[in-house]
């Protein structure tokens, strides 16, 4: 109490004069419990099926496939009356590949699969099938020209534009980087503006467990704070409406949507994305997306537009004690011409700051496409999902990616059946 007092009398007074804590209605659910079945032996065998893909790649430089099991319980009680016990079973999948180009660059690629049962997160023929393509997109990477310094129109693919959105976006909205004076604060004056095109609208609704038949990561029924999951409207008609909410207040939102979230081993709660789902009216076929861009190549005056296929992931700062921007890392993308030729091209990294480009958001296409990930943040490591269409950024920068400068491996990996086995020559 007495630092308090101190901090009151030796500081300037705070913009935002919102209490520390609001009250949220008093819930009770128990969930039924979920029973533990060890599937060591069933699992070590999908790790090693799975690996036997990489087997034969002599392009590949190294590979990892793990896959977890986890069953978390939470009970939840509070001075409001709260009574919550939630229960939440997770298979988490992740296959990684690395090559590397003559160059030194190293080139990855990883593919995340997960899912409350056996049967939703194990669909072999699809896990198979997008390894196999891993290996052959690997291999074409390295042998792919390295990308120059670009500024010009793109296509973010559904995948890839899931990625930017939460990146770029999502963490912006997220209610307590509205309130302290050490971030950034991009959107906090921009409520009852336009910030995206007026036919792009994003909601998150963690009370949503699927898209078609796909199972959505980041739906729960209550919030790390014993608040009742809510769909939420941040963006309607490209007008900024609302941020994420926890139960802490902010100037103009005195209580939580149901969005403060944890990891089980972090110790603060903080306003964090659940399930995005990025929507837009009188959306475009891909195809007239495609000519979309080449209309803004040749307006524009440039050689090539780019098309990118796949994110691996990204870095946003919104905080002051650096740059207001982001860095997103591309892992497939293509030049297209004028002429509707593509070439891959490999070292790409997206820059810029967050106004500026959704500013240059023109159109997006009818092709929907699913991103889930592992978030980081301070409240730590939760699952998230964007459901996003593809899009036209009117303009992106692109700068080269870092790069090692040792060449590829001289001798051949001593795993490798001896009939694979190559000495390079150098």
């Amino acid at each position: 109490y007495a630092n308090v007092l101190s901090a009151m009398q030796s500081q300037v007074e705070e913009d935002d004069q919102s209490g520390d804590f609001s009250s949220a209605p008093a819930e009770t659910y128990i969930a039924p419990a979920i029973n533990f079945e060890d599937n060591g032996d069933l699992l070590r065998s999908k790790v090693k099926q799975y690996t036997a893909s990489f087997s034969g790649a002599e392009h590949i430089l190294s590979n990892d496939v793990s896959i977890s099991q986890t069953i978390e319980t939470r009970w939840y009680v509070n001075t409001d009356g709260s009574r919550i016990k939630d229960v939440t079973s997770l298979y988490y999948i992740s296959i990684s590949a690395s090559a590397k180009a003559e160059d030194g660059m190293i080139l990855q690629r990883t593919l995340i699969y997960q899912g409350d049962s056996l049967e939703v997160a194990f669909i072999d023929e699809k896990i198979l099938a997008d390894t196999n393509q891993l290996i052959v997109d690997l291999e074409a990477l390295r042998d792919a020209p390295l990308a120059e310094p670009f500024e010009g129109p793109a296509i973010l693919s559904g995948r890839a534009s899931g990625v930017f959105f939460h990146e770029i976006l999502g963490h912006r909205l997220e209610g307590h980087r509205q309130k302290h004076v050490d971030e950034g604060q991009t959107f906090k004056d921009k409520l009852g503006e336009a910030i995206l095109p007026d036919n792009f609208s994003i909601i998150f609704d963690p009370t949503i467990t699927h898209y078609g038949n796909a199972q959505l990561a980041g739906d729960y029924r209550f919030d790390s704070e014993g608040v009742k999951a809510q769909r939420v409207v941040v963006v309607e008609r490209g007008v900024l409406k609302q941020f994420l909410m926890s139960r802490t207040p902010i100037e103009g939102f005195p209580s939580s949507n149901g969005h403060g979230r944890k990891s089980v081993d972090a110790n603060v709660i903080v306003p964090r994305q659940s399930n995005m789902f990025v929507e837009v009216e009188n959306a475009v076929s891909p195809e007239e997306l495609e000519q979309l861009l080449i209309d803004r190549v040749t307006e524009q005056g440039k050689e090539y537009g780019l098309y990118v296929d796949d994110i691996q992931g990204g870095f946003t700062n919104t905080g002051r004690f650096g740059p207001n921007a982001y860095s997103v890392l591309p892992v497939l993308v293509y030049k297209i011409y004028t002429d509707g030729t593509r070439e891959l091209i490999r070292g790409v990294n997206l820059i810029g700051t967050p106004l500026t480009t959704f500013s240059r958001v023109e159109q997006a296409s009818t092709e929907i496409a699913i991103f889930d990930g592992m978030c980081g943040a301070e409240s730590g490591w939760i699952p998230v999902s964007t459901v996003a269409p593809s899009i036209l950024v009117s303009q992106i920068e692109v700068q080269r990616a870092d790069q090692s400068r040792n060449i590829p491996p001289i001798l051949p990996s001593p795993v490798r059946p001896p009939a694979d086995r190559t000495i390079r020559q150098h």
